[in-house]
């Protein structure tokens, strides 16, 4: 598949996990019961074509991030914890294009080492970005409190992280903002 295809193809994918998993539109399952007149919603939002919409379905389903009965074309399509996961790391790498505040957000965590879930939500919060300053506590310049906080409650281990507001990081002020700012500039 072409890279353009692949890029198309996960916006889309991005934008129906976005009306899935904050239902702030009508929910896909009742475009897609409609039928034949889903076609015209879609084509009326002007999102994207039904071709890329049913092939992203597909992959979404295949991927395990929505369950759904292929050969039922009014069954509800629904989330799943994995596509949950997907929506709420695109929803975070989204917050990069932010203004710095010169505020940083110190995302701290006790999870016992032995753990699982510890590994998965470390794995989590480098993959967004966040920089490690030690082995529980990582930073991040811009806000995401609220999203942190969802990420966290997905892991069911929201009791445990805390998030703190403040202006500087002491020693690892400067190797934090050239992690964020001088080497993104290349």
């Amino acid at each position: 598949m072409k890279r353009k295809t692949k890029d198309k193809l996960a916006t889309a994918t991005d934008a129906i996990l976005e009306i899935l998993a904050t239902s702030s539109l009508l929910t896909l399952a009742a475009f897609l019961a409609q039928g034949r007149n889903a076609d015209k919603i879609f084509k009326k939002l002007g999102l994207y074509s039904i071709w890329r919409i049913k092939k992203s379905l597909r992959e979404m389903r295949i991927n395990g991030f929505i369950e759904y009965c292929p050969e039922d074309e009014h069954s509800p399509i629904y989330i799943t914890k994995k596509g949950f996961f997907r929506y709420t790391k695109a929803k975070l790498k989204k917050i990069k294009g932010n203004k710095w505040d010169h505020f940083w957000r110190l995302i701290m965590f006790d999870i016992s080492e032995r753990s699982n879930m510890r590994r998965k939500f470390q794995h989590t919060l480098k993959s967004i970005g966040c920089y490690k300053i030690q082995k529980s506590v990582y930073a991040y310049p811009f806000d995401c409190k609220d999203d942190i906080k969802l990420l966290a409650s997905n892991f069911k281990i929201s009791s445990r992280v805390e998030i703190l507001t403040i202006p500087n990081l002491g020693s690892h002020e400067r190797l934090a903002r050239r992690f964020y700012f001088e080497r993104q500039k290349s």
